[in-house]
């Protein structure tokens, strides 16, 4: 989350009732505006967890770092058996997460990539295009016949995540993951998730050449990766802690 006050509360509270099983890893990317102190007023009216949260996390970069290292600050604490990404910005809704785990947990494939649903007619052009030559960079270079290779939702075991070695900064987490799991010859499914786009003066921080360009750099940087021994998860992230609750309430 980055300056994401309008719709991280919504964000939560549809996060928190979706009734699969989970902990939540909130990541407040050094914000500006209140969005951190709205993750800590949600998190204090819940002194006692539902019983499908099992732990709620509030981490904080003392500045903006981007949301590939916001990722990896999650990454890094994340207990559960599947690592899923959510945007706060409400595009994507948890309501989906049944569908996009189910082919998982019947071990069908290794992860799982949302393909999102909505009004084509709110698709910048530029964003279909650009979209449409990822999709197939990622065909050429890789092997994966994929129709949104940039869906926020990816799915996979959290191991299998940390195998990727991640070392994204910005938006082109994306792109790593993919090429990662192609180079890790994982098998994957597309699950459609509705999505609501919205624009550049409604927030969204995309920016259309630049993440471009850094997206199609990505797949090519990674098209020989192979994943290295070591933990690439020892070094230190610049986070503050803002407590643990858990469901027995306690705060860490």
């Amino acid at each position: 989350m980055y300056n994401e006050a309008a719709t991280v509360t919504p964000l939560l509270d549809r996060l928190y009732a979706e009734p699969t099983s989970k902990e939540i890893v909130v990541v407040d990317d050094g914000s500006t505006d209140n969005s951190g102190a709205l993750i800590a007023e949600w998190m204090a009216e819940r002194e006692v967890l539902n019983s499908q949260t099992t732990r709620i996390v509030h981490l904080s970069h003392r500045i903006n770092r981007g949301k590939g290292r916001a990722i990896r600050t999650a990454l890094a604490v994340a207990e559960g058996d599947y690592f899923l990404v959510q945007d706060a910005d409400l595009e994507l809704c948890p309501s989906a997460y049944q569908s996009l785990l189910l082919p998982l947990n019947a071990s069908e494939v290794d992860w799982v990539i949302g393909t999102r649903q909505a009004d084509r007619r709110r698709f910048r052009t530029g964003h279909r295009l650009g979209l449409a030559l990822v999709n197939s960079m990622v065909r050429l270079l890789y092997g994966y016949r994929l129709s949104d290779a940039a869906c926020c939702y990816k799915v996979a075991r959290t191991e299998r995540v940390r195998s990727m070695q991640l070392q994204c900064e910005g938006f082109e987490f994306c792109p790593e993951f993919v090429a990662k799991a192609a180079r890790l010859n994982l098998t994957v499914r597309e699950v459609p998730v509705q999505y609501t786009p919205r624009r550049t003066q409604e927030g969204k921080k995309l920016r259309l050449v630049s993440d471009g360009l850094e997206c199609l750099g990505t797949l090519l940087r990674y098209r020989r990766w192979q994943p290295e021994c070591s933990d690439a998860y020892n070094q230190q992230s610049p986070t503050k802690s803002y407590g643990v609750r858990d469901r027995r309430g306690r705060r860490a």
